[in-house]
């Protein structure tokens, strides 16, 4: 299953649109523009095939005149008189020319063709330019479906990742503990592995329960007035005791030397806090630093998780807290996680007033996510 959704993710590769999508809409914008195009073209050659009518209806007329004129008149004034009743585009050339079209009629077709043209000409611009605009706007459209494409499979390679892996291990325990005659310590060590794997389940499940709750009940939520160096100690406390594999990594902690007080839901500043060490650790490799800041700029609350993990390259940075979306390199789609926990730090941050957002160098060295939040005035005035 998660050869076939990396071969989804392949095909998003590139401008992010698969090729069969990119012909299909090639070919439709070709063959919309030359539409246009023809019918600009259609028109102006309509509008010079009734200049040449015109000019060869204006030529049968001198000709029926001349040859009436030889049968009917004798004077020049009779034939002005006859000229001005039946052909009015039509007058007697004080020249050796003859009977001639007048001026003002060649004037008036010329007005007439070139005004003709122009309307042609400025209609087509209006339409090729809405058509550029619905273009652009399909490609948008194109590149955003293919986006949640791209979603969902990151989403089901990741949650078929993390469900069997878990399950995969505690069948494997349970058959060991059924089957064998283990030493206690033994049994107690598979217990605890196995308690770990159940726990691992269980966040998952909170996680993707979370990130549904955020769509359905946004806003929804009792902001209290919570000194936050004191709550960012206790979370990261908790996260120390709790996490048996923090050996490797050097987790610091940073506080203001003065008391900083927000609005705030504690559990979802827990939750924020959580996925960002969880990050940290879960993409580090080896022995690693992770700092965590809090300070104030101006009026606002600055949290910053830094770490010495894979990063990620600039291109990735829009993306990063965009739920389900998880990067496309090997490290990221072998690593725990499911594309919830940085989109849970966004949509929270937002809840609070504040917001969210990561830096990295690039791709091998680390990443540094931050969440901004406004103090609240009553506790910090003064």
């Amino acid at each position: 299953m998660e050869k076939g959704l990396n071969r989804r993710q392949n095909r998003v590769a590139g401008l992010g649109v698969p090729k069969r999508h990119m012909v299909i809409f090639i070919l439709l914008s070709i063959f919309a523009v030359a539409q246009v195009t023809w019918w600009v073209i259609f028109q102006v050659n309509i509008s010079d095939r009734e200049e040449m009518g015109q000019m060869k209806l204006w030529h049968q007329q001198i000709q029926t005149a001349n040859h009436y004129v030889h049968d009917h008149f004798e004077s020049t004034a009779q034939l002005e008189t006859w000229l001005k009743a039946n052909f009015p585009d039509l007058e007697l050339s004080d020249s050796r020319h003859g009977i001639v079209v007048t001026d003002e009629a060649r004037q008036r077709l010329h007005e007439r063709t070139h005004n003709t043209r122009n309307m042609f000409i400025h209609e087509g611009i209006v339409f090729t330019l809405l058509l550029m605009a619905g273009i652009l706007y399909l490609y948008r459209t194109l590149r955003k479906e293919v986006a949640i494409e791209r979603h969902q499979a990151n989403f089901l390679a990741a949650i078929s990742h993390e469900l069997k892996t878990p399950i995969t291990a505690l069948r494997l325990y349970l058959d060991t503990l059924i089957d064998r005659d283990l030493p206690k310590e033994r049994e107690t060590e598979i217990k605890g592995v196995m308690r770990e794997n159940l726990d691992r389940l269980q966040n998952l499940i909170e996680k993707l329960l979370q990130a549904r709750a955020m769509v359905n009940v946004k806003g929804q939520h009792q902001l209290e007035i919570t000194e936050l160096g004191g709550e960012t100690e206790h979370v990261v406390t908790t996260f120390r005791e709790e996490r048996h594999d923090l050996a490797k990594f050097d987790l610091t902690l940073s506080l203001p030397d003065y008391p900083l007080f927000v609005r705030l839901d504690s559990e979802q500043w827990r939750q924020v806090l959580l996925n960002l060490l969880d990050n940290a650790v879960k993409y580090s490799k080896g022995h690693a630093n992770i700092e965590v800041t809090l300070r104030q700029v101006k009026k606002r609350a600055i949290l910053t998780v830094r770490d010495q993990g894979i990063g990620f390259a600039s291109s990735e940075r829009k993306h990063i807290f965009v739920r389900f979306y998880r990067a496309g390199n090997e490290d990221t789609r072998l690593a725990e996680g499911s594309g919830v926990g940085l989109y849970l730090v966004s949509e929270i941050a937002k809840n609070h007033r504040g917001k969210a957002y990561a830096f990295s160098e690039g791709q091998g060295k680390g990443a540094t996510f931050t969440v901004e939040l406004p103090i609240a005035k009553e506790k910090n005035a003064g």
